[in-house]
């Protein structure tokens, strides 16, 4: 377990997951970050694309990892517009070796893109990164690697990639008096999800070094940015 201690549940746990992929050993590797890191549910698997739409409608998954590469006459791409124009609720990751600058321009500004983006060939620990911070929140997952390769103005400055709630946990978490148990009780969250968040924020703000102090390094030199 690489996000929880051995003593945690984490947050994700049963959370319903389909998987849409083409190549059955990419699917393993999926299945894997999503029920061996995560605790999740994977509930189907497809190589098709309109079968992913049924299956979707069938079992009603929390989330659907997606390729835009599939056999049948639908792409990953169609799939996502019909998922889309039919609002089945689920939340949508698209992990592909295809991405360019065009879907990562149009998807990171469209709120009808996908809820999370990244390519293949990400680590585990930073799939399992992306796909909590879907499951969890309302925010769009876009990787510091992505943006950096693509640019986006919107992901200009590092404190703009987070979110409100995860600014919160961010200012918590530096004051040095404060340990994952006492800002737990302060915002009534269980550990697990408040290492989550901070597994996201590390993420998106790039640091390699996942340390509090790296964190308050970051955050000291990027303080007048943050929101009050």
């Amino acid at each position: 377990m690489l996000l929880y201690t051995e003593d945690d549940t984490p947050p994700t746990k049963g959370r319903k997951v389909i998987i849409c992929d083409d190549h059955p050993q990419m699917r393993g590797g999926l299945r894997n970050v999503l029920i061996g890191m995560l605790g999740g549910e994977v509930v189907a698997e497809t190589a098709d694309g309109d079968e992913a739409i049924k299956l979707v409608e069938q079992h009603r998954p929390d989330l659907l990892v997606l390729d835009l590469s599939l056999a049948g006459t639908l792409s990953g791409r169609d799939v996502l517009s019909e998922i889309r124009r039919q609002h089945l609720p689920v939340k949508v990751f698209v992990h592909t070796a295809f991405l360019n600058r065009d879907d990562f321009e149009e998807w990171t500004e469209n709120p009808d893109g996908p809820d999370g983006i990244d390519e293949k060939g990400t680590g585990d620990k930073e799939l399992a990164i992306g796909f909590t911070q879907v499951l969890l929140t309302d925010d769009k997952y876009v990787p510091l690697r992505l943006i950096r390769k693509f640019g986006s103005p919107r992901y200009g400055k590092a404190l703009d990639r987070l979110t409100p709630k995860e600014i919160q946990i961010l200012k918590l978490a530096v004051q040095p008096e404060l340990d994952i148990r006492e800002i737990s009780k302060r915002l009534n969250y269980t550990s697990s999800t408040v290492r989550a968040y901070l597994s996201t924020v590390y993420a998106k703000l790039g640091l390699e070094q996942h340390t509090r102090a790296a964190l308050t390094k970051f955050y000291y030199e990027h303080r007048d940015e943050v929101v009050a």
